[in-house]
């Protein structure tokens, strides 16, 4: 932020020498043609001397806009404190990563996730990665992925052969036999006696 506001005033203060400069060429042409107008020696004196102090204004004005220029170039050389970002982005996803582990999503969703906020980096959005998790494509993603895993889930269990189990049949009479003796067992194991 500083450094933009010394670039601004850098550039201002560029300007205004450059059109000092181009007023003091002015006034020295106009000056020039006052001395060929005027024949009086006193007249060509005071120009002279204007166009000496002009030419004084001029030198210093050069200087300063050397001088600019010199301090402008300090400027753009002066690299930006580009390790702390880079470690401050690298803890934050570091930290993103972890929650969303945390929340369980694998390494493949994690490097999806990196995709997505590189296209929003693209188009000059910066988001987190916990943010790309609300993302409409990456939200397509999941649920194709959901699908996929149900489909699987339900063509295993239809080739497993435990979900279809062999029952046993009954005739009524072996039944009342079966229904009989498991009360009279359970009401002696409650304390009752027949």
């Amino acid at each position: 932020m500083e450094e933009e506001l010394k670039e601004e005033t850098l550039e201002e203060e560029v300007e205004t020498s450059e059109n000092n400069e181009e007023e003091t060429e002015e006034e020295t042409d106009d000056d020039k043609s006052k001395e060929t107008s005027e024949e009086t020696s006193e007249e060509t004196e005071l120009t002279v001397d204007d166009y000496n102090k002009l030419k004084e204004k001029n030198k210093q004005l050069f200087a300063r806009l050397k001088k600019l220029e010199a301090i402008k170039a300090e400027v753009k050389e002066q690299k930006p404190l580009t390790n702390l970002t880079k470690e401050n982005i690298d803890f934050e996803e570091s930290m993103d990563v972890r929650f969303l582990k945390r929340d369980g999503y694998s390494d493949e969703d994690i490097n999806r996730l990196k995709i997505i906020r590189a296209g929003y980096k693209s188009m000059g959005k910066n988001i987190s990665l916990l943010d790309a998790v609300n993302d409409d494509l990456f939200k397509a993603i999941l649920e194709k992925r959901k699908l996929e895993e149900k489909k699987e889930k339900a063509q295993l269990g239809a080739s497993n052969g435990l979900s279809v189990g062999k029952t046993k049949t009954m005739k009524p009479e072996e039944f009342e036999k079966f229904r009989k003796e498991k009360s009279e067992e359970a009401l002696r194991a409650m304390g009752f006696k027949r």
